[in-house]
């Protein structure tokens, strides 16, 4: 009975070791990955804040949104020097450094029109979605030059 209980905790001590390993190995880490994840927060919050009238007036009351986009325009800014980290992550880009500070000044530009856009508050719930849909596409283009995604070829 007590090989039992020793190959049980055996098992779960090997287990719990190797999944905090893995967990480990796949933290990416760098500053650009650390700016980007605090990215994703952000603009996840705005757009639950933005994606229906109730959820714009709730989040308006609450002084949420506004923080959310300074928050998103300090780290656009923060992440605008990093194009040397970001270059080797470009596909098919003759000067990657070039196009990512280009991507970054359309990202910050953006959010600055979306911060004084919902700073306002005659801002509709419509009007901000429409302005944040403008920052979500400047996202977007910077993710089909620096976050290509790897070739599945067998």
């Amino acid at each position: 009975m007590q090989r039992k209980g020793m190959s049980l905790g055996i098992t779960m001590v090997s287990f719990a070791a190797l999944t905090t390993g893995l967990a480990l190995a796949q933290d990416e880490g760098g500053p650009l990955h650390q700016i980007m994840e605090q990215v994703n927060a952000k603009t996840t919050a705005i757009k639950k804040s933005v994606r229906t009238a109730v959820a714009y007036k709730k989040a308006q009351a609450n002084n949420e949104i506004v923080p959310n986009v300074q928050e998103l325009i300090r780290l656009a800014k923060e992440a605008r020097g990093l194009g040397k980290e970001a270059a080797g992550k470009a596909k098919g880009e003759p000067d990657p450094e070039k196009k990512w500070t280009e991507l970054m000044d359309a990202f910050l530009q953006q959010s600055e029109k979306f911060a004084a856009t919902v700073s306002a508050p005659s801002t509709t719930q419509a009007q901000a979605k429409s302005a944040f849909g403008v920052v979500s596409q400047s996202c977007t283009d910077c993710h089909n030059v620096f976050r290509v995604e790897e070739d599945d070829s067998f």
